[in-house]
């Protein structure tokens, strides 16, 4: 998607990570459908209760990606995300209850070990996505 709209861009954005996270689920619990359902509510839940946060978040990606003439490319953006991801150095960050891990092309989301995450993530420890994984995205933008 390329656009000098980023109000249109920024639900794009939005759009576009809530399916390619949904997707994930999916992947990570083929055969337990009710923790698809949880995770799945916990994203909408999430997002929505950070709205204000991706919004100001993309407004700065659109500084650096964005072109001399107030356009923005998705495909520009999310290579270039992925490419910054690949050269930063690994730096640890909260998220929320969890310890993320994010850098050397990858972003890891440890659990804390305690019964209620047991009952969603099992043995899981976290989850992992690459600057590949995070490419994949591209592929959950509209035309």
């Amino acid at each position: 998607m390329r656009t000098s709209d980023i109000n249109a861009f920024k639900g794009e954005v939005k759009n576009a990570v809530h399916d390619w996270l949904g997707h994930k689920v999916d992947q990570m619990f083929p055969n337990k459908p009710q923790i698809r359902v949880v995770a799945k509510n916990a994203i909408n839940n999430g997002m929505n209760r950070i709205d204000d946060k991706i919004n100001g978040y993309v407004d700065t990606l659109f500084l650096f990606f964005g072109d001399e003439s107030g356009t923005i490319d998705s495909t520009t953006l999310v290579d270039g995300v992925a490419g910054l991801l690949d050269e930063m150095d690994s730096s640890e960050f909260p998220i929320g209850p969890f310890k993320a891990v994010v850098g050397k092309g990858e972003v890891a989301v440890h659990f804390p070990h305690n019964a209620f995450i047991g009952m969603f993530a099992g043995d899981l420890g976290g989850i992992k996505f690459t600057s590949s994984d995070i490419k994949d995205l591209k592929n959950y933008f509209n035309a």
